[in-house]
């Protein structure tokens, strides 16, 4: 039962949260927002409208960051806010966003071609930030379940980082989402384990009184490995909020 909680924790923790990996970007102009290309073996801002070459997006406060070495994080699924303007028309919630002629800054897309993802807000004024659900594909084809499932896990992604304040209370927020799922399936685990095994124990004890005496030893290992389950979890999870 606690594996399955945690590969439940795990699998919304890559969807809701944006992954982030670092890279060495050459261009050392590129501020956080900004939308990034691999081209010719290097890390830059995209310089061209509808870039085939769209890698991901430039994103220094990430939440989660895979370390691949020296350089910046760089998020390529998952939610992230990106530097746009309104040079191709103003950007509304739902609007596809690609890259544009000005380095590193999206713009709406307005006709078929590569695309960063999918506007999760509009944007106020001719420039900003906004949250976009990274999709790079190409626009144009109908949408998949898949996409509209990742525009689900956007939105919330959306909403949790308009409450949380900042990345150290969004760290604080898994943190403590972590310690009660481990905690919750160290009690589901020991209930599941004292209520299977006590009832049929006592009932072993009427059916066969010769073997009373083994049963009740069977009885207070069972309970013993309950009081060490929960202790455990209780432990583990004091050790996660103290990380």
């Amino acid at each position: 039962m606690f594996l399955v909680l945690l590969l439940v924790f795990l699998f919304t923790a890559s969807n809701v949260f944006a992954l982030s990996r670092t890279f060495d970007i050459s261009d050392t102009e590129a501020i956080s927002g900004d939308i990034i290309v691999y081209k010719d073996g290097r890390f830059e801002r995209a310089t061209e409208a509808f870039s085939k070459d769209i890698f991901g997006v430039l994103e220094t406060d990430a939440l989660l960051v895979a370390q691949t070495g020296t350089g910046q994080p760089i998020t390529t699924s998952g939610t992230a806010n990106v530097n746009v303007i309104s040079n191709n028309g103003a950007i509304k919630a739902g609007d596809f966003v690609t890259s544009s002629t000005t380095a590193g800054k999206g713009q709406k897309a307005d006709h078929e071609g590569s695309v960063l993802g999918k506007a999760l807000a509009d944007l106020e004024g001719d420039s900003g930030q906004i949250p976009v659900q990274i999709v790079i594909q190409t626009q144009g084809k109908p949408g998949s379940t898949g996409e509209a499932v990742t525009s689900i896990f956007g939105t919330i992604d959306s909403i949790l980082k308009k409450n949380l304040e900042s990345q150290s209370s969004s760290f604080k927020f898994i943190q403590y989402l972590l310690a009660a799922l481990v905690f919750l399936g160290s009690i589901i685990f020991s209930f599941l384990n004292f209520s299977r095994s006590i009832p049929k124990s006592i009932e072993a004890i009427g059916r066969n009184p010769l073997a009373r005496r083994s049963i009740q030893i069977s009885i207070i290992l069972s309970s013993i490995l309950t009081i060490f389950v929960t202790l455990a979890g209780v432990a583990a999870a004091l050790m996660i909020l103290r990380l």
